[in-house]
């Protein structure tokens, strides 16, 4: 199966959704279509070995919509025919490329690709793989393109449009203001004609064919009236001009909150520097970022944002990840550690071996993600696609009823009356703002998450986690550091940096984790001493490790050990005994003298506690799951404030507890790291998964914490229920308008020119309702 997402064109209203939906959904190979009305992409799942995506872009364009195309240009130092012909050959190759244009005179070869998300630097690997070195001079056609080509078109339909309506203020002719009237009905006003009869030719209605057929109605009313005269009726060419204009400055307003509400992607893509500072042959050269290779070194200086994915080959510097985690503070990096684009470099200077590049960076990845849960559907939408389908049919008939009422038995073949109160019923009936409601909060509550480092997998994601009665944190990883850590150091005989480098000599040697920790808090607290050389060492498993330092025999272990060496632990009586607190007892020797003793456990996260209690706030029943003892699971649930705690489960297990809780009437999220859970997260009703920066593509998690942050755990709820409160205010407003709005037009009580008012601010009315979450502070969602 191949799923793809495609960019479309011409989309206008939610029956434009409704019926691409049937077309694309009934074709032979398609497993599922979701078409998102604010974004205008569809995103399709299908079989490729019995369709293509060019059947699919065929089967849109029937429909009566059309596929954008992108065009990135090539250019070579040189280009004859024999290579261009490989070069085409292997490009066309790619998944999405149209056709391929080459221009041998300029040197240059230009792409036309699908809308579909096709990484540009494909293109320039298919040339170097063809033996051909290209360079990418430029990419148009993108979203940003789009956007601002309809943007443009509509603005200048309005200006147009506007103009020629002003003189109509005045007491002009009828026949001047015919001309005036008809310079802007089938000027500016075409524009809803084109959209009107796509549909047509598809055997169903648009918004635009409402609007199409209410000016034409009084469009040629009023020409009757001018050239018949009929008595003293009045002439309605304002406010069929008024209607238009005003529809039109609607679809702007409407067209610029929509490029708000997809802002987040576009602030991501913006941060990805366009050049970057790398070494060729012991030269520091200034490259386009999509020339960089893999391994090739990068320099990345003060205030400069990073060009792409990399480890630290040499130098330290502090990054700020704000961008992938939602955390403000900076985090150091020394050789060894790996970086990613876009984040900014605060201070320091290192030189990067690049690793990960284009859409294998995590920026594009977070984008691919984001985008998708942009355009899935949520399952309240489907509510608003049953409306939808029969909406503008039931519009037209209702219309048609009210003309007649009006004609025949209420005003005696008053046909201005009828008309007039016709064409004010087509127009207020507003089916946009119902196809808006559920796909604008979606879009800018996801982009919100995103900029707070959590990604939502999609629209089901977002909406489910409202439901959500019942969290259960996996405690290893999770609410802890899941690495042991030294937590107490008492000192009985000697220095504390003598007992640890000892400790540290004999414990390097060993694998276990206990081991580990105590070599870490050496190296973190005495980072020049170097660990003396040990002979004799020797590990007892469950007991601890021995060995000679500098003729001293050192036990590090627990008191069973020490005590058949005859060690006198006589002066532990006196300490408190961290066993107590389910912590590990490292007591360290020398030569049968107790030094000290150390506290080794997995450290409870500080935000932990603060999530926990954030959570039974919002009235979330908490629970621990875990594979450690009773009394060290019980010590862990008490510093978190978690009460249920199941314990001694195996991670096989994991799943059929989560399965109790569910027979039990809970709705449950699970958080987990994704390591030893994963079947918990599978079987859960929501899955939590704690990521470190990097890992943006856990299969298992339908919500994704980016640099781990479990205190983002109640935001993500929150943000959840809040995404649902705007979409549920919006679905409510939208049918409020339509069953207020549209009685009061047929009764007469409003005009067309305010009817065409009304029908844009109900959906502009959506639009920046939606976009309230986009300025939501965290402690505000």
């Amino acid at each position: 199966m191949k799923e793809v997402t495609i960019k479309i064109s011409g989309i206008e209203c939610a029956a434009c959704v409704v019926r691409l939906n049937k077309a694309l959904s009934g074709m032979d190979g398609v497993l599922e279509a979701a078409i998102n009305f604010a974004t205008s992409r569809s995103t399709v799942s299908y079989d490729e070995t019995v369709i293509s995506l060019t059947d699919i872009v065929r089967k849109i364009k029937r429909t009566g919509y059309g596929v954008p195309i992108e065009t990135a240009e090539l250019y070579f130092k040189s280009l004859d025919k024999e290579k261009a012909k490989v070069v085409s050959a292997h490009i066309k190759e790619i998944y999405g490329v149209k056709d391929v244009i080459i221009n041998l005179d300029a040197n240059t070869m230009t792409v036309e690709l699908w809308h579909i998300g096709v990484d540009s630097k494909s293109l320039l690997y298919a040339s170097r793989e063809a033996g051909v070195w290209a360079e990418l001079k430029a990419v148009r056609g993108g979203d940003q393109d789009q956007q601002y080509a309809l943007r443009l078109k509509l603005l200048r339909n309005l200006i147009v449009a506007t103009l020629l309506t002003m003189p109509l203020v005045w007491d002009l002719p009828p026949k001047i203001q015919m001309v005036l009237a008809t310079l802007v009905q089938f000027g500016p006003g075409f524009y809803f004609y084109k959209g009107a009869w796509k549909a047509l030719r598809n055997r169903t209605f648009s918004m635009d064919f409402l609007v199409a057929l209410s000016t034409t109605i009084i469009f040629f009313y009023s020409v009757y009236i001018t050239f018949t005269a009929v008595g003293e009726l009045k002439l309605y060419y304002l406010s069929e001009c008024v209607l238009l204009s005003l529809i039109l400055f609607g679809k702007y307003i409407e067209n610029l909150a929509q490029g708000e509400a997809s802002d987040a992607i576009r602030k991501l893509m913006k941060m990805q520097p366009k050049t970057a500072q790398v070494l060729r042959d012991g030269d520091e050269k200034t490259i386009p970022v999509e020339d960089i290779t893999e391994y090739d070194i990068v320099i990345i200086r003060p205030g400069e944002r990073i060009p792409v994915d990399g480890i630290v080959l040499e130098g330290e510097c502090a990054v700020d990840e704000s961008m992938l985690t939602g955390e403000s503070l900076p985090v150091d990096k020394k050789a060894g550690d790996s970086v990613f684009g876009a984040t900014l470099c605060r201070a320091g200077s290192v030189q990067i071996s690049a690793t990960r590049l284009g859409k294998d960076s995590v920026l594009q990845q977070i984008i691919g993600i984001v985008e998708k849960a942009q355009t899935s559907k949520a399952p309240i939408q489907r509510y608003a696609d049953k409306i939808a389908s029969w909406f503008i049919p039931a519009i037209v008939s209702i219309a048609l009823a009210v003309f007649c009422v009006w004609y025949w038995p209420v005003s005696h073949g008053n046909l201005e009356k009828a008309i007039v109160s016709t064409c004010s019923v087509l127009v207020i009936a507003c089916p946009c703002a119902l196809g808006l409601a559920t796909p604008t909060g979606i879009m800018v509550g996801s982009g919100r998450a995103a900029e707070l480092g959590i990604l939502f997998r999609g629209g089901a994601e977002l909406e489910n986690a409202c439901k959500v009665n019942t969290v259960v944190f996996d405690k290893t990883g999770t609410l802890t550091y899941g690495m042991p850590e030294v937590t107490d150091i008492w000192t009985i005989n000697g220095s504390t940096e003598d007992m640890f480098i000892l400790a540290a000599s004999v414990e390097h040697l060993s694998e276990h984790p206990i081991a580990g920790a105590v070599t870490r808090s050496a190296a973190y607290l005495y980072p020049k001493a170097l660990p003396p050389t040990v002979e004799d060492f020797h590990s007892i498993i469950g007991q601890g490790v021995s060995g000679c330092v500098a003729g001293q025999k050192v036990l590090c272990g627990n008191r069973k050990m020490l005590q058949q060496a005859g060690v006198d632990l006589s002066p532990l009586d006196t300490l408190p005994d961290v066993r107590e607190s389910a912590k590990t007892e490292v007591c360290i020797a020398s030569n049968g003298v107790l030094l000290g003793v150390m506290g080794v456990a997995d450290r409870i996260k500080p935000e932990a506690v603060s999530a926990v209690r954030k959570l039974k706030d919002m009235g979330f029943d908490v629970w621990m799951l875990t594979g450690d003892n009773r009394r060290t699971a019980e010590a862990i649930g008490k510093q978190a404030g978690i009460e249920n705690i199941l314990y001694e489960v195996l991670p096989a297990e994991k799943a059929d507890e989560i399965k109790k809780l569910q027979e039990n009437g809970k709705k449950v999220a699970m958080v987990g790291d994704g390591i030893n859970d994963a079947p918990a997260l599978v079987t859960s009703d929501i899955a939590i998964a704690m990521g470190n920066g990097t890992d943006v593509a856990l299969e298992s998690a339908d919500i994704m914490l980016l640099g781990g942050n479990i205190g983002s755990v109640p935001l993500a709820f929150r943000l959840s229920k809040a995404t649902m409160r705007i979409i549920k205010k919006n679905l409510l407003w939208s049918l409020f308008y339509n069953a207020i709005c549209i009685p009061a037009a047929a009764i007469g009580i409003i005009n067309p020119s305010i009817a065409a008012a009304a029908m844009s601010f109900s959906s502009i009315a959506v639009l920046m309702n939606s976009l309230r979450l986009k300025s939501a502070e965290k402690k505000n969602i």
